[in-house]
């Protein structure tokens, strides 16, 4: 403790907590520091707790009930009203508070005291020293006289009445305010009991609906139940038939994930479950499955449910090859699964493309057939004219020995019909109407041949390359109509490159497997193959669907028939072969032939023509049927010419009656196969009847018979329209010396 400048004790700091021994030690401490006996320690509820000190003419145990409170131990209302207002400044500012010069009455004495009241504030409690210094007033020199004390004594009495009617008045006030709010808290408790009441009819109301309510879902869960068991069975029959239906499903879910295919698509496209099932369709079979548009497909199936149907693709699986598929898709909502089934068309298109190669084929036929018949119509007519125009320019040649301007005027003559004649037999190749005189050959004779004209033929700026493979199979073709295909091909390789190339010629054996025949349109077996190949200009795809086309052309207008190449696949075909064509723009073009291979022994080469005064003679009877006179009247000029008996007729019936009336013997029946009402070959069957050891010999321009045809190829004596003299001698001297066919 210390004394300030007025010689007041201070008290010391209080800490922010003590214990009671604390609170006695500090108690002890400030009542020595005032050399003060008396002192009392109360807590906040102003109850006493300690009393120190010679405190009984300040405090007093009153009669009756004992009470500790503070205002019941001081018999002076007076100074308990101002120790009650210090005791409320010390606990507000927490600091020592002190009033002086306070009267009290004690045993009938007056006097005045000194109260001090220190805060003493504990973690338990809030407790205070209040403090009682007495001042012996009369004791004291220059004391104020005792009327002056009761003077002042009156005035403080006043001062504390005063407060003491204010404090009253605020505790009347306080009651009120307690009253109404205690009122107020009533009514309000009488309003929430009736907010209870309400609040326990709608708890009662709401148990009922709830009640309803569970009745209801009781319901709805039996419906549930009961819609979950339909819909599992009918998930179940669904399965079943995806199970069991023969087109490939697959089942997929949300993220495009696999949950299950049926068997037909694991048979189909050779995978198992175990590959399948989990896995994002896009991965399957390696990635296989990735198709185009699929992505795009199935997008817009997935998020703006768009299905789709005829996406047709064709791709390449590992364990299945190439399929053509037709793919739709549908999306099932309430199982949250994608359908994807799958058509498998491969075979149906290949069908559909075999179909339409046949029906191409049947049109093509159908188109050769009537241009066929067209020109047969024009060949035979103008092949009569052209046999009378050939054979009397030889006769009229003849007869002109030592008039050299008058046999060049006939030979003009004669190659101009040798030219014409040349266009028919394009027009009957390529109508596969003429009629072959195949033979056992070798192509790389008829190349060696060949190559000897060719150069001549394409000129300096072109190089012929000639890659004969050796010991090369034979082959039955007639030879100059092979022949006639390399003349053709090669004019075509020459204009191919008009300046300049390389024109190669190749021949080579090869065997065709099953795999590849084909599409070769061949049957399996042995081929010779020749290729004629350019370094020209070579054609589009366009052009290549169409050059065997009949007048079908790439050159200018008048430099080309377009018969050329129609030609050349009518005499390969014709002769059991196939021909190929492989063009670019810019690279050239190659045509591949295809030839059977045969095993029988070459026969012997044609004998050289010569004048008709060489040619061998007879003195046969040969009857003679030709329905073209020009035609019939050179024929017979020329027999007559050597030592033949010539009887003539101008139709078949003619020529049957005459066989038949004649008397002598008829050794040699010359006819013509296309003749009106009665036929060349009818004629032969009547004539043979008559006399069964009659020889013919048919002549024609052109045929129909496909009868006539396949005896000629068989060896019946035949000859081709427009001939020479010396090829009608020959001929009819060769089939007069033949054996008799059976």
């Amino acid at each position: 403790p210390r004394r300030d400048t007025a010689g007041r004790t201070a008290a010391a700091p209080a800490p922010e907590s003590w214990d009671a021994r604390d609170v006695r030690k500090e108690v002890d401490r400030i009542l020595l520091s005032k050399y003060s006996p008396a002192g009392v320690v109360v807590d906040e509820n102003l109850e006493v707790i300690e009393i120190r000190g010679k405190a009984s003419p300040y405090v007093s145990l009153p009669a009756g009930k004992v009470s500790f409170h503070l205002m019941k131990l001081i018999p002076d209302t007076g100074l308990y009203l101002e120790v009650e207002k210090l005791i409320l400044q010390a606990r507000q500012s927490r600091e020592p508070a002190r009033q002086d010069s306070i009267p009290f009455e004690h045993d009938g004495a007056t006097g005045e005291l000194t109260v001090e009241v220190v805060p003493l504030d504990t973690a338990q409690q809030r407790s205070a020293l209040v403090l009682f210094v007495p001042a012996p007033l009369a004791d004291l020199p220059g004391a104020p006289p005792e009327g002056d004390i009761r003077e002042r004594q009156i005035s403080r009495l006043r001062q504390q009445l005063a407060d003491a009617r204010h404090r009253l008045v605020a505790a009347i006030e306080d009651h009120q305010t307690s009253r109404e709010e205690s009122q107020n808290t009533t009514e309000e408790a009488l309003s929430a009991n009736e907010e209870l009441q309400s609040l326990n009819e709608e708890l009662q109301t709401a148990k009922e609906e709830l009640q309803s309510t569970n009745e209801e879902l009781i319901t709805v869960n039996d419906e549930l139940q009961a819609k979950n068991l339909a819909l599992a069975q009918a998930r179940d029959f669904a399965m079943s038939i995806v199970e069991t239906v023969r087109q490939p499903l697959l089942v997929l879910d949300t993220e495009l994930r696999i949950r299950m295919a049926n068997p037909a698509f694991y048979a189909a496209f050779q995978v198992s479950p175990v590959e399948a099932e989990g896995q994002i369709v896009y991965a399957l079979s390696r990635g296989s499955w990735d198709l185009p548009g699929l992505r795009e497909s199935l997008g817009s199936l997935l998020h703006r449910s768009i299905a789709f149907q005829d996406f047709e693709v064709e791709q390449s699986f590992p364990a299945v090859g190439r399929k053509s598929l037709v793919l739709a898709g549908c999306r099932i909502d309430h199982l949250k699964m994608i359908l994807l089934a799958v058509d498998d068309v491969t075979e149906r298109r290949l069908a559909q493309k075999a179909l339409r190669k046949s029906e191409e084929h049947l049109r093509q036929s159908q188109k050769m057939e009537a241009v066929g018949r067209l020109a047969g119509g024009i060949a035979h007519d103008f092949n009569n004219l052209l046999t009378a125009i050939i054979g009397y320019s030889d006769l009229l040649h003849e007869a002109l020995t030592g008039n050299e301007p008058a046999i060049h005027q006939v030979l003009e003559i004669k190659s101009a019909g040798e030219r014409a004649a040349s266009l028919t037999q394009q027009l009957l190749a390529f109508s596969r109407r003429q009629v072959l005189h195949p033979k056992v050959l070798g192509l790389n004779d008829i190349v060696a041949d060949f190559e000897k004209m060719l150069r001549r033929l394409v000129g300096e700026r072109i190089h012929v390359a000639v890659e004969c493979a050796p010991a090369l199979w034979r082959v039955r073709a007639d030879p100059g109509e092979i022949v006639r295909a390399l003349m053709n091909l090669s004019l075509n390789a020459r204009d191919a490159m008009p300046t300049g190339g390389t024109l190669t010629i190749e021949t080579a054996n090869v065997a065709i497997p099953d795999a590849h025949a084909s599409g070769q349109e061949l049957v399996p077996g042995r081929y010779v193959m020749m290729v004629v190949r350019d370094t020209g200009i070579g054609m589009d795809r366009e052009m290549l669907d169409q050059i065997f086309e009949p007048f079908f052309t790439t050159k200018e207008t008048g430099k080309g028939t377009g018969l050329g190449l129609a030609t050349v696949k009518g005499i390969v075909e014709q002769s059991g072969g196939a021909i190929r064509c492989e063009s670019e723009l810019g690279q050239g073009t190659a045509f591949w032939i295809f030839l059977p291979a045969v095993t029988e022994a070459m026969d012997q080469g044609p004998r050289p023509a010569g004048r008709l005064a060489e040619a061998p003679q007879g003195t046969e009877v040969v009857l003679l049927v030709e329905d073209e006179d020009a035609v019939r009247g050179l024929a017979r000029r020329i027999l007559e010419k050597r030592g033949y008996v010539v009887l003539e007729a101008h139709h078949g019936r003619e020529g049957l009656a005459l066989c038949e009336a004649h008397q002598g013997p008829i050794d040699l029946l010359v006819t013509d196969v296309v003749m009106p009402e009665f036929g060349g070959r009818e004629l032969a069957e009547g004539a043979l009847k008559l006399r069964p050891a009659l020889k013919v010999l048919f002549m024609s321009g052109h045929t129909q018979d496909t009868t006539l045809t396949e005896d000629v190829e068989k060896g019946v004596a035949f000859l081709q329209k427009p001939f020479t003299p010396m090829a009608l001698a020959r001929k009819v001297r060769e089939t007069l010396d033949s054996e008799p066919r059976p």
